[in-house]
């Protein structure tokens, strides 16, 4: 993503479309809910060795994960 508040609103519509609450991604991930909460904001992003974590706590590739909207989906149908 190549802005912060682009990865902040995509973490958090993947996150809620697992129906997670913040808490739980947290717990998934091993960070505490602020700084969750605080990647949802964009007021920081996650380590790149949380990325893969991350990832997998949401069901999703990282690729998807860091990737603009439609973008991700592009690369996996050529794939």
């Amino acid at each position: 993503m190549d802005s912060p508040a682009g990865f902040a609103q995509h973490l958090r519509s993947l996150r809620e479309a697992q129906g997670l609450s913040v808490r739980a991604l947290a717990d998934r991930v091993g960070v505490s809910s602020v700084t969750i909460w605080k990647w949802e904001r964009g007021d920081s992003k996650p380590r790149p060795n949380l990325l893969v974590t991350l990832a997998r706590a949401l069901d999703v590739s990282p690729l998807q994960l860091n990737a603009p909207r439609g973008t991700a989906e592009i690369a996996e149908a050529a794939a």
